[in-house]
């Protein structure tokens, strides 16, 4: 077949005849397009590069060798939940459209939470470009809530607390077997790496099975809404600027949509004396849309992470200052079952402020933990103890009171072993006595005879 290169509909006269013209070979195929060196391909490995170079002790990434659309991953189990401590791998498969198309993400290892192989596609809500660093962090997120059976979940009632627990420990104990002895390579590399970063994983009797270093988790940016961040930015800094003793807000770094608050138990309640930490996450329609508030102390009013959408009704301008506040009144009301409410007797409520006071919650990444250590840290300052029922304040004593107690222990005990006492030309009179004796104060009674 000779093709020539002349425009379509052209009319030649009579006798024309093309300056070029070339035959095609019967059978010819135009060459295919190598996806690997396409530039979905080269944006796919940019992305890892970044990933590389900036690592997150919260997952880990590793592409095969001869197809960078494919990836193995792993993630950590959120703080403060029954997955802390876990590890979970998964496989993430690149399309071609990517990034116009999201990749599929699939779990392996059994967590009690998403079926396992089982592709899983995310619903982007980001308000800003797809990126995998931020679908990773979103799926750790993800994994304290119970959709039943949503994103290729399995129902609460197949898996309850204990079973996830017991999940969460196996994860550690090796990784799981999947694919060829390449992928194999890689998913035993991505475990070892997380292992070596992974937190704390806690017995269901407080203690740690396993001490490994905390982790940092890699702030989100949203550059995507300038106006609405800037609003929030502009709130924080004002709330800093004009610092509260009822509450205490900081905001994770890089992210100003995400913060964690610690609220005061109000004065003339059993919640008095009470610390009460939070998070509030900010829609980008904000302050047209309101933010989510989420309670992480166990108080005897808000279920505990569970979402509190706070109606707004003050007569004024939202902002998050006067909804604290507000949320802080909420505390001794019982709106039966409203707000996401629980009731528990005034007892019940009165321990449960003793013991908010003890330490922070666990919960989140190593980033997130920072920021409630520093705000309870902050509000034990300022909040007074919470009065027993006898009238009298019930003082919950810090982490550096124990270790001065301790202290004081062991040098009465140093001292008491380095004093020496000897009696000399000493009478004793013991008449009609079967033994006698002497106390030597700080030691056991000693006898002579």
């Amino acid at each position: 077949m000779a093709v020539s290169m002349v425009s379509p509909g052209f009319k030649p006269r009579p006798g024309f005849k093309p300056l070029l013209t070339f035959k095609r070979p019967p059978g010819f195929k135009p060459p295919p397009i190598d996806i690997k060196k396409s530039k979905v391909a080269r944006l796919i490995k940019a992305e890892l590069k970044e990933m590389q170079s900036n690592p997150s002790n919260d997952f880990k990434c590793l592409a095969l060798e001869d197809n960078p659309y494919d990836w193995q991953f792993a993630i950590r189990g959120l703080n403060g939940t029954e997955f802390e401590g876990g590890i979970y791998h998964g496989q993430m498969q690149f399309p071609v459209e990517y990034p116009n198309q999201h990749p599929i993400f699939t779990l392996l290892t059994e967590n009690g939470l998403f079926k396992t192989h089982t592709g899983i596609n995310l619903n982007h809500n980001f308000g800003e470009p797809f990126t995998v660093r931020r679908a990773l962090l979103e799926l750790i997120d993800l994994l304290h809530t119970h959709p039943n059976g949503a994103l290729g979940s399995v129902l609460e009632v197949e898996h309850n607390k204990e079973v996830r627990r017991a999940l969460a420990i196996k994860s550690r104990a090796a990784a799981p077997k999947y694919g060829t002895t390449e992928r194999q390579k890689l998913i035993d590399e991505i475990h070892e790496y997380m292992l070596s970063k992974e937190s704390p994983l806690p017995s269901n009797r407080g203690g740690d099975i396993r001490v490994s270093s905390q982790t940092d988790r890699d702030s989100r940016k949203w550059a995507g809404f300038p106006v609405v961040t800037t609003i929030i930015q502009q709130e924080l800094e004002e709330m800093q600027s004009n610092p509260s003793d009822d509450f205490k807000c900081l905001a994770l770094t890089g992210n100003p949509y995400d913060w964690q608050f610690a609220i005061k138990g109000p004065n003339g309640t059993d919640f008095e004396g009470g610390i009460y930490h939070g998070r509030i996450q900010f829609p980008v329609e904000y302050p047209n849309q309101h933010p989510i508030f989420t309670l992480l102390t166990e108080n005897g009013r808000f279920k505990t992470q569970t979402e509190i959408n706070l109606n707004h009704n003050f007569g004024e301008p939202f902002t998050v200052r006067s909804t604290l506040l507000k949320l802080i009144e909420l505390l001794p009301t019982y709106p039966n079952g409203a707000l996401v409410s629980v009731e528990y007797d005034k007892k019940e409520r009165h321990a449960l402020a003793v013991k908010s006071r003890e330490a922070a919650p666990r919960y989140g990444t190593a980033e997130r933990q920072k920021l409630i250590d520093k705000i309870h840290e902050y509000m034990l300052s300022k909040v007074p103890h919470v009065p027993s029922n006898g009238g009298g304040d019930i003082r919950v004593s810090s982490q550096n009171d124990r270790d001065r107690r301790q202290q004081d222990i062991v040098t009465q005990k140093r001292k008491r072993k380095q004093g020496n006492f000897f009696f000399f030309w000493n009478t004793i009179n013991a008449d009609n006595c079967k033994r006698a004796g002497f106390f030597d104060f700080g030691k056991k009674l000693k006898s002579l005879w």
